[in-house]
């Protein structure tokens, strides 16, 4: 069946019927659950990046509230100048207890902070208050001053100067104002409090925090199930993120919602089970009669179709057709009677058309060999044109042995080379598998009569070669026949026509000899032959056609 019919058909139509229906329910329902996914992220999303941003801001107020104190307490205050003197003079004691004062009621203003420092760089002292963040990590003080050890520069007056700024130190937010006063008061956050204060965020979110120069390498090593979501500090170098599992979110969905995939994948198994039932009602019972009604063109007039499995419509429209089929092979017999009658008749006026004009040359011949006294070549062109007349007018049978017309041709090619004395050679070959496979008598004397007619040219030699071969299609003997010459060719003009075919008038050209063979052939073995016409270094004639046999049922 052929791509459009295929598609044209019933089942084809059934196929796409149901698809139509089914697929936009599908479809909608992935969309619908595909909107809601989005949706519920989405809302999910913007919830915690709000929460995450007051939280941050927050963060950020206290933070510059801290760093604004320190300035103060480092550039304003009179008593870490006084603080800063000799510890045994009662002034700088005073001091130092109001210094302290000051830090606790900062500490509960600012609750977020850890602690603060007050170095004293001309006494190499630090002074200490733990801040108010009670329930974080405990801070370990000897790490603020090694820190501020290694980091010298912390120290080192920097009034407007982005070294006063928060940095990260190890897991610390530590920020320093010092003047020209050797006076440096500092605050510092373990960033892991930072976390701890933040509110809960939902036992399926993970709460971190990330120094913004590494928040790209980060998000690019999660898998793309996670959601992640950040919040800057505000002139701080860390980002605090939320981490959330898409799939537990989507736990909230409802159950249609969740399970839409699944679903719409039930909805879709169904299509098989609808086209089973179609196939089974409709598909199957039209595609045995569309089967029918093909072997009936293809002449199987014997094939009648199974009754009383289908439904009434369908018996009814079986019944019908067995009917007709009986019908038409009745008359079938009587045309493929009458049309063998008339191929017989067309093939024996093909075999008369070969003899009629060789025996008037051969006459001639023979007449100027005695005029001249050539008596020997005579004989023997006698000899040879009664066996060449001999062999045609024996004839009966609509197809003889190859060996006897390896014979005739032969005997015929020493007729020529008589008329055309050192002229014409030949040479044939023939596989020995098909030797005794019959052909239609004269054909290859046809084709070689062709080459000599078409192909001699006074001034030149003429070489003719005959091959026969034997090959197999589908398991069954073919033979192919090729006779080439060193001639000029077919003309190209009327070659293409030859090939495919094409009725060539006399007055067109005088090939018709080739078409005669090939239309015999045709008739013969029922239009299983083929004809190839082409030129090389001369003209080339290849037929092919099954190789049968004087031991073979011609209805095989």
């Amino acid at each position: 069946m052929s791509g459009k019919r295929r598609i044209n058909s019933i089942s084809w139509k059934l196929v796409i019927s149901i698809l139509l229906v089914v697929t936009p329910l599908v479809l909608l329902l992935v969309y619908n659950n595909f909107q809601s996914r989005q949706k519920l992220l989405l809302e999910v999303r913007q919830t915690y990046q709000n929460m995450l941003d007051t939280y941050v801001g927050q963060v950020s107020a206290q933070l510059s509230a801290a760093s604004s104190y320190t300035f103060r307490m480092a550039f304003d205050s009179l008593d870490c100048l006084l603080a800063s003197g000799d510890p045994a003079v009662a002034e700088t004691q005073y001091a130092r207890v109001r210094l302290l004062n000051n830090l606790s009621e900062q500490s509960v203003a600012l609750n977020l902070i850890d602690g603060y420092v007050i170095r004293l760089i001309s006494m190499d002292e630090e002074l200490f208050l733990h801040g108010g963040n009670l329930f974080g990590i405990t801070v370990n003080r000897g790490i603020i001053q090694v820190i501020l050890s290694l980091n010298p520069e912390l120290i080192q007056a920097n009034l407007f100067s982005d070294a006063a700024t928060w940095r990260i130190y190890n897991d610390y937010l530590l920020q320093v104002h010092a003047s020209s006063d050797q006076i440096a008061v500092g605050a510092y956050v373990h960033m892991e409090n930072l976390i701890h204060s933040l509110p809960p965020a939902g036992e399926n979110a993970e709460l971190l925090y990330l120094p913004t120069e590494t928040l790209d390498d980060y998000r690019e090593s999660l898998s793309s199930d996670v959601m992640l979501i950040t919040s800057e500090l505000e002139r701080v170098p860390v980002n605090l993120a939320v981490i959330l599992s898409q799939r537990e979110i989507m736990r909230a969905l409802p159950f249609v919602q969740r399970y839409t995939v699944l679903i719409s994948a039930l909805l879709a198994m169904t299509i098989p089970l609808l086209l089973l039932l179609t196939r089974r009602i409709v598909a199957q019972p039209l595609g045995r009669l569309s089967a029918a009604m093909r072997r009936l063109h293809s002449g199987d007039f014997t094939f009648r179709l199974p009754s009383g499995k289908d439904s009434a419509e369908i018996e009814l429209v079986n019944e019908t057709f067995n009917s007709m089929a009986g019908q038409i092979q009745g008359l079938k017999i009587d045309v493929y009677e009458r049309e063998l009658m008339l191929q017989r008749s067309h093939l024996l006026n093909l075999k008369q058309q070969l003899r009629p004009h060789f025996l008037i040359n051969s006459m001639n011949i023979i007449h100027s060999l005695l005029q001249t006294g050539e008596h020997e070549l005579a004989r023997k062109l006698i000899l040879h044109s009664t066996e060449y007349l001999r062999y045609l007018i024996k004839i009966d049978d609509d197809l003889v042995p190859l060996n006897d017309e390896i014979r005739h041709v032969e005997t015929y090619l020493q007729i020529q080379q008589i008329r055309y004395p050192n002229r014409i050679t030949y040479d044939i070959t023939v596989d020995r598998l098909v030797s005794d496979m019959l052909i239609p008598p004269a054909l290859l004397q046809n084709l070689v009569e062709n080459s000599i007619k078409y192909a001699m040219r006074m001034d030149e030699h003429l070489h003719i070669t005959v091959t026969v071969t034997a090959f197999e299609v589908e398991f069954y003997p073919y033979a192919r026949i090729i006779v080439t010459d060193n001639g000029a060719g077919f003309p190209p003009d009327i070659l293409p026509a030859l090939n495919k075919g094409v009725e060539i008038s006399e007055t067109d050209s005088t090939h018709i000899g080739i078409q005669n063979s090939f239309r015999r052939l045709n008739l013969l073995f029922e239009n299983k032959s083929s004809l190839r016409l082409y030129n090389t270094d001369g003209a080339v004639c290849e037929i092919t056609f099954p190789a049968r046999f004087a031991d073979e049922d011609p209805t095989d």
